[in-house]
């Protein structure tokens, strides 16, 4: 039997930045808006570059990149974005496991 995975990373950012190609080698931090009472759930390299990474408090990754591109988590755009994925992926298999959007094994 032969496994391979796919993994997409940053995959919420990547999403962003087909929806948004303006933000070509921007920083991107999503969660929301800084003044939201919420946490980071992905952010670009650039971002991370100044600091910012995952579970940080909007407000904290503003104060690290306040030029950053802040963006919504809208759940059911990187689902229904996945799914395309997966669709995909289904030409060359039958059977894939994912374990979390981003990151599939064939």
């Amino acid at each position: 039997m032969r496994v391979a995975s796919v993994c997409v990373p940053h995959f919420y950012v990547q999403v962003a930045r087909i929806l948004h190609p303006e933000s070509a080698g921007l920083p991107i931090v999503i969660g929301g808006l800084p003044e939201e009472r919420s946490t980071v759930v992905d952010c670009s390299e650039e971002a991370a570059l100044r600091g910012v990474s995952t579970s940080l408090s909007l407000n904290e990754a503003y104060r690290l990149c306040p030029h950053a591109l802040f963006m919504p988590f809208n759940q059911e755009i990187y689902k229904d974005a996945w799914e395309e994925i997966i669709f995909t992926l289904q030409s060359f298999t039958p059977r894939i496991e994912t374990t979390a959007p981003g990151l599939a094994y064939l």
